[in-house]
């Protein structure tokens, strides 16, 4: 089953503190909702950021469904864009985020899509809750920023 999910947020901070939250992995864990572990990194920074080619892998459920996987950085442009592809797992999927300067803050547009395979729902009901979570997710990781 294929979906496609597309979310904005304004988050009232300047894109290089958003940037940089998102550019850490250990973070996902507080504002991803499909993330319960963090099992490897490979090629971060020094300081355990996200840079092109970094690998991580990772233990999620996402529609009831525990994925076990790694994703990897595809492109990474400081304080304006990640890019992120699902290398080894079993649902391919790779999501953008898209960081602008807007009024003194960010506007965050984030972009994923990718085949989920067999899941126990309708294809519209499984975009309806993945679209859901896509959104809380960025809801949560602007309220954690902003406060």
């Amino acid at each position: 089953m294929h979906i496609r999910l597309k979310y904005g947020i304004f988050v009232n901070k300047p894109p290089s503190v958003v940037f940089d939250y998102l550019s850490d992995p250990d973070n996902m864990l507080h504002w991803q909702s499909s993330m319960f572990e963090i099992k490897a990194k490979t090629k971060a920074n020094t300081h355990g950021k996200l840079q092109h080619g970094t690998k991580v892998h990772d233990v999620r459920k996402v529609l009831g469904k525990k994925i076990d996987g790694e994703w990897e950085v595809i492109d990474h442009v400081k304080d304006k864009k990640i890019v992120l592809r699902v290398s080894q797992g079993p649902a391919p999927w790779e999501t953008t985020y898209l960081l602008e300067p807007h009024e003194g803050g960010t506007h965050l547009a984030v972009e994923g899509g990718g085949d989920l395979g067999q899941v126990p729902v309708t294809a519209s009901a499984a975009h309806r809750t993945c679209q859901k979570m896509f959104e809380q997710d960025l809801t949560t990781l602007a309220d954690i920023l902003e406060h």
